[in-house]
Formats: structure tokens, C-alpha cells, sequence
């Protein structure tokens, strides 16, 4: 790692104009540069990566600032591959003698939809003072892409009161809910590339529905004593004090649920209705006895919602995996939301990621989790006296869900984040400092999404990782270093990529991924540990990477590696939370990623330049002609030039 000097000068993270950028779009990005009091005059270098390779650049501007002034510098990628992928910006600041004074990165996604890769935030707060800017752009910020809206509605049954401008919501908070700033908010969220998703339970209506609508109690669930099954809520100053529940496959409360629903988006134009649960209500039955599987019945619901509500986008939140098997089954969702949060079968490490594994074994569909870090510490303090987050904790909640393959639910109202079920509590708040970490957390996983949530499967073979300092575990044990391994399909580039994951648990004095009490504690980072991977060959032209969110930026580097018989050896520089090593598997060579490294050394260099020289003039099919014009010229030697250095 190059010398950074310690100068007048810095450079802010590289942030993306919106969360999510279409095909179509040309990729905006910025880091605004500071100038101190000598002012500043150098060149700043940027390229665009992925998983490592770079795709577009580098790119080499000269930059002069006067003393205390700044500049946002742009950067517009062109060129990128293909696809649904994630892209890291890295930028490189020095001075103009060539010294590396400062570096910084950031990622962006283009992708063709949000729920390729859904990256779940929420908004509470929808009041017409509230700034829908303020509230969205840190999420932005964060590569956030959808916001589940949470309690915006009037009443469940009724979501919208046709022609009403203002009305409470179901815990009667002043100010009422303003329908023009639900509209701005849907408005904003679309400039920044992020969906607004519309929260509403599936079943559920106000307890004195009987008297406020048409609904027929014959649509209802059932207990086995013929009284309407409800979900009690008994908190003073609501406006019910419970929910009764209906049969989401009855037709008649499909019918009247869709149409009120229809009435609610055609006067806000969300993008789609996120369909809250409430888990496993054991034996319930109709109001003629019959018994009713309510799990099966998801599904049938869903079917009826798409065909009511077309166009629209639908997430399911499958409490505990109640209802999971067969929307799975069925891909019936385009979000798989799970809330794990009080099951003993999905408390720990261990369990997370057979959840997780389950999931993506059985579906295509990206899963999203939410499960409330630091539950019981927050039950300690109060929204007037709120406590604070353990920062270990949230880290090591977003480290085990992100290297599984999923998306923890975390940020939310601008700086908030989540410790309870219900949304605006506010028990616990997050520091400055851990809001950044959660957002370089949400940067890494973009960047490297295709490794983690693109048809990722379980993977095998042995792992050994550190010196015999080091404890270590398969089964997410706290008190160690917890390896895991994950697989999933090539691309233009690889024929495989096998990840190991190393998640460092010695901060966990819990096994429970969601460290209710918050007991997790900071030890020292590991640094120049060995790493032995079995592989499946054939070695050939492979590669092997390594990455981590606290590290360089997230920044891929290209291990020396050892092989010997089916394992590869190699130098793990940093762990602090998480960090990853991955086998690019090949079995040719080539130039995938850096048409100048015509060596495929991982270094642009003099003998890249001799070979082009040697290869000067018409040349149909030459690793010299860079560009691919049939022709080895001053074109093909000028951009081995400009990619001088490192380049993989």
C-alpha cells in the first residue's frame, strides 16, 4: 500500500447520482476535492472496476486549487459491460510529483430493475412538514434502492379515504399524514433511483370495521372456538386496539383488499405494495369450521393481487419462513422479505446461513431480512432518552447477512436506524461514525454483488486461515473467525468464482447474529494472515482476489498465489469485521479486463509496450491491437501508456 501523505488536502467519498442506474443511463458520479491553506496543484487518476478487473480507465485529469477552496470532480463511465452489475469507482489524488497523497472509492449499479438486487430502507415520516430530500438522500447515499413506507395508510382495510388530503395514521401521530408529501416523497425517491414500496398487512382490518365498511365478517379467520382470530396491539391512544384477521384466500376479502388498494395507488403512484404478515397463527379456521392452510393461501393471495394490480411490484414478508416454502416453491414474490427475529431456529450464525442457503437453493428471487440488532438493549432506554447502538454489533449483523447472500435491513428517516419491530422507534440511535461503516458496508456489497447475491450457492472444500493465534470455526461460533464458503456462475471473464468468506466472531460474546443485549466487543485487526483453499481445478490461468469493506476502500487486489495439489496458498493482508478471498476460475488466457496487461501479469509494463512495437501494422486478431481495429498503431500504444502500473 503506497505512502499517503499527510498534506491540506482530501478527498470525500465517491457518491452516485441514484441508487440504481438503468441501461440506458449514463452512470454520474462525484468526490468533491478540499483544498487547505497551500492550495493544491496535481492530477487526480480514476477508472471504473469489476470484481477487481478494470473496465473503463484509467482516466488522468489535472487539478489547481486555490487555498481553502474545493471542487466537485464528475465522473461519467462509459464502455461497462453488460448486465445487471456492480461497478467501483476508485480514484487516486496526487501531487505534481507524482506522489500518492490520497485515495477514495465508491460503488454504483446499473442494473434493468430494483428487484435484481433489492437494497431495503423506510421511511416513518410523511407529515407535511417533513423533508422528503432530507430523509432520502443519506439512504441515496447509502445505494439505498427501495424504501418500504411504512405505516402511511389511514386505516388497514381502507389504506386511502378517497378525495382525503390529510388523515392520522394507526398510532395517531401529529402531524397527520399528508398525501402531497407521500407524492413528493415517491417523487424523490425517483429521481434518486429508488422505489417507494406501499406497507399494508395482508389480513387485516381496524376492530371496528363492521361499522366503517361493507367487509363481511364471513370473510374472517376463525379460532376453534368460532370467535374471529385478531392480532392484539392494546396501546393507549392508538386508533384500534387490535387488528381482526381475514382468510387471504377468501375471494370476497381479496376482492374488496385489491380494490382498495387500486383506489390508494392511483392517488400515489408507488411502485408497489410491500405485504406485511404476522407469522404463524396456528389452527385457524373459517367461519364454518373448515380448517384453513394459511401458509398456502399466500400464494393464492399474491396470484389474485397481480392479476387485480398489474404493473406493480410485490414483496412478502414470510415472518419466521411462515408461508416461505411455498412462495419459494413458487417464485411468487419479486421480493423475498424475511423478519427473523424471534425463532430460536434462526437465532444464531449457523442458523442464518442455513436459512440463507435454504433460500437460495429453492429460489432466484433476492432475499431481504430484517431483524432488529440490539432488540433488548433497546428496551432499556426510551425515544426521549435514547441509548446507543453497539457499533460491533450492527457490523457483524450486516457482515453475516451480506456474505450469505442477503440484505439486513438497517437505515431508514434520514439517520435512523432499526431496533424494533415497529419502525419509529426511536430507543436507540446510531453514531456518525457507524452510519459511514453501514454505508462503506453498502458500498462493498454493491460493488461486489454479482460474488454475493448473483445465483450464489453453498460452496465446499476445506479452508485453514491464520496462525495458531487465531481460532477459527465452520459453524459461526463467537469467539472466532468464522470461514463459510459460497460458489456461483462465471461470466465473460471466469468459467466459476468459489468465495471463501471470513467473518471475525472473536468480536462476538453472542452466537445470536442479532446480539440482542449488544454484548459484541472491538479486538485488534488481523493483518498478514496465510489462507490455504482446497480448489476443484484445474488451476491453469486462475486467479485469486482479495477484498473487505474496511480496506483500501473496498478495493480488490490480485494475491500472490501458491499452488500445491488441489490447494492454493496465499497472504490475507487485512481483517477487521469481514473480509473475502475469491478464485477467478480460468481455463484460458486472456485480456478480459485490462487490454493493455498483454502479459496477463496484472502489471502494464515494458514488455506490454515492446509486444506492441513487435506488432506493429495490420494485425487481425493480435493482443497488441487494443482497440480492436485490425491495426497495431499509436492508438494501441498510447492507451498502453495510459494504463501504465498495476492493471487486472
Amino acid at each position: 500500500m503506497p505512502l499517503l501523505l499527510a498534506l491540506d488536502v482530501g478527498l470525500s467519498p465517491v457518491l452516485a447520482e441514484r441508487a440504481t442506474f438503468a441501461p440506458s443511463q449514463t452512470p454520474r458520479l462525484s468526490t468533491t476535492l478540499h483544498a487547505g491553506g497551500d492550495g493544491f496543484s496535481g492530477t487526480m487518476r480514476w477508472q471504473i472496476t469489476h470484481l477487481g478487473r478494470v473496465v473503463d480507465g484509467p482516466h488522468v485529469v489535472p487539478v489547481d486549487l486555490d487555498p481553502q477552496t474545493s471542487v466537485e470532480m464528475q465522473f461519467l463511465p462509459e464502455q461497462l459491460p453488460v448486465g445487471d452489475r456492480g461497478f467501483l469507482c476508485e480514484v487516486v489524488l496526487r501531487d505534481d510529483q507524482g506522489v500518492e497523497l490520497h485515495h477514495t472509492s465508491g460503488a454504483f449499479e446499473v442494473a434493468e430493475d430494483w428487484t435484481r438486487f433489492p437494497r431495503y430502507g423506510y421511511l416513518t415520516q410523511f407529515n407535511k412538514p417533513a423533508d422528503a430530500v432530507a430523509l432520502l438522500r443519506p439512504l441515496r447515499d447509502g445505494l439505498i434502492n427501495v424504501v418500504q413506507v411504512y405505516d402511511w395508510m389511514d386505516e388497514h382495510h381502507r389504506p386511502w379515504r378517497v378525495g382525503y388530503d390529510y388523515w392520522q395514521d394507526i398510532a395517531a401521530r401529529d402531524p397527520w399524514v399528508s398525501r402531497s408529501k407521500l407524492l413528493e416523497v415517491i417523487d424523490v425517491g425517483q429521481d434518486f433511483g429508488m422505489a417507494s414500496m406501499a406497507y399494508n398487512l395482508m389480513y387485516g382490518a381496524y376492530e371496528n370495521y363492521q361499522s366503517t365498511s361493507p367487509i363481511e365478517p364471513s370473510w374472517g379467520l376463525y379460532r376453534s372456538g368460532g370467535v374471529q382470530d385478531a392480532h392484539p396491539l392494546n396501546i393507549p391512544g392508538w386508533e384500534t386496539q387490535s387488528l381482526a384477521l381475514f382468510d387471504p384466500g377468501h375471494v370476497g376479502w381479496q376482492d374488496w383488499i385489491a380494490a382498495r388498494t387500486a383506489e390508494a395507488f392511483a392517488a400515489m403512484p408507488f411502485d408497489g405494495w410491500h405485504i406485511d404478515t404476522l407469522g404463524d397463527r396456528g389452527a385457524v379456521f373459517d367461519d364454518a369450521g373448515q380448517s384453513i392452510d394459511l401458509a398456502a393461501s399466500y400464494t393464492d393471495f399474491l396470484a389474485a393481487m397481480r392479476s387485480a394490480l398489474p404493473g406493480q411490484d410485490f414483496s412478502v414478508n414470510a415472518v419466521g419462513d411462515f408461508g416461505g416454502p411455498d412462495l419459494r416453491d413458487q417464485d411468487a414474490w419479486d421480493v423475498a422479505y424475511y423478519e427473523l427475529w424471534d425463532h430460536p431456529d434462526q437465532d444464531d450464525y449457523a442458523d442464518l446461513r442455513s436459512f440463507l442457503s435454504t433460500h437460495h437453493s429453492a429460489s432466484d428471487v433476492a432475499p431481504v431480512v430484517a431483524g432488529y440488532v440490539n432488540y433488548d438493549l433497546a428496551q432499556q432506554y426510551n425515544g426521549q432518552t435514547p441509548g446507543q447502538f453497539n457499533h460491533t454489533s450492527v457490523l457483524l449483523a450486516q457482515s453475516a447477512v451480506l456474505a450469505n447472500g442477503g440484505w439486513l435491513v438497517s437505515r431508514g428517516d434520514g439517520s435512523a436506524m432499526l431496533c424494533n419491530e415497529y419502525f419509529p422507534n426511536r430507543n436507540l440511535q446510531a453514531s456518525a461514525d457507524l452510519l459511514g461503516d453501514v454505508d462503506r458496508f453498502h458500498h462493498f456489497a454493491v460493488a461486489y454483488e454479482n460474488l454475493l447475491r448473483d445465483g450464489v450457492q453453498e460452496g465446499s472444500g476445506s479452508v485453514a486461515f491464520g496462525d495458531a493465534s487465531v481460532p477459527t470455526s465452520t459453524d459461526g461460533e463467537a469467539g472466532a473467525v468464522w470461514t463459510f464458503r459460497t460458489t456461483c456462475e462465471g461470466d465473460e471473464c471466469a468459467n466459476r468464482y468459489d468465495v471463501v468468506h471470513l467473518v471475525d466472531l472473536r468480536r462476538a460474546s453472542d452466537s445470536r447474529w442479532r446480539d440482542p443485549a449488544g454484548v459484541a466487543q472491538s479486538q485488534p485487526v488481523l493483518v498478514d494472515q496465510t489462507i490455504q483453499i482446497e480448489f476443484t481445478g484445474p488451476w491453469s490461468e486462475s486467479r485469486l482476489w482479495f477484498a473487505a469493506p474496511e480496506w483500501q476502500g473496498g478495493q480488490a487486489v490480485m494475491l500472490d498465489a501458491t499452488v500445491s495439489g488441489n490447494h492454493v496458498s496465499a497472504t490475507v493482508p487485512f481483517l477487521e469485521h469481514w473480509g473475502m478471498v475469491w478464485i477467478e476460475y480460468r481455463t484460458q488466457p486472456g485480456t478480459c479486463g485490462c487490454p493493455s496487461d498483454l502479459n496477463e501479469d496484472g502489471f502494464v509494463g515494458f514488455s506490454d509496450v515492446l509486444e506492441v512495437v513487435a506488432s506493429w501494422g495490420p494485425c487481425l486478431g493480435c493482443l497488441a491491437d487494443v482497440n480492436n481495429d485490425g491495426v497495431v498503431e499509436f492508438a494501441d500504444l498510447l492507451q498502453v501508456l495510459a494504463d501504465y502500473g498495476d492493471c487486472f
